[in-house]
């Protein structure tokens, strides 16, 4: 089921992330679009801000607080 409870919000990739896309660099910023449960599995669909996109498990990213997002934004 998706869910969007989290959509809009930003993260940032805590490692290095294989997609099937290409490569997402640790410390790659990116949003959230959605969310959701496959097999058991918890996912998250991220458009990361290089234009790569692809679902993430949620250990693999943090999210960023108003504050740090502003400082990147800057």
């Amino acid at each position: 089921m998706m869910q969007r409870r989290l959509a809009g919000k930003r993260c940032r990739a805590v490692r290095f992330i294989n997609t099937p896309n290409g490569p997402v660099r640790r410390d790659a910023h990116g949003t959230i679009r959605h969310e959701m449960d496959n097999l058991g599995r918890h996912m998250l669909f991220v458009t990361w801000h290089d234009g790569l996109e692809g679902y993430v498990f949620p250990r693999e990213i943090e999210l960023l607080t108003e504050t740090e997002d502003e400082r990147i934004a800057a």
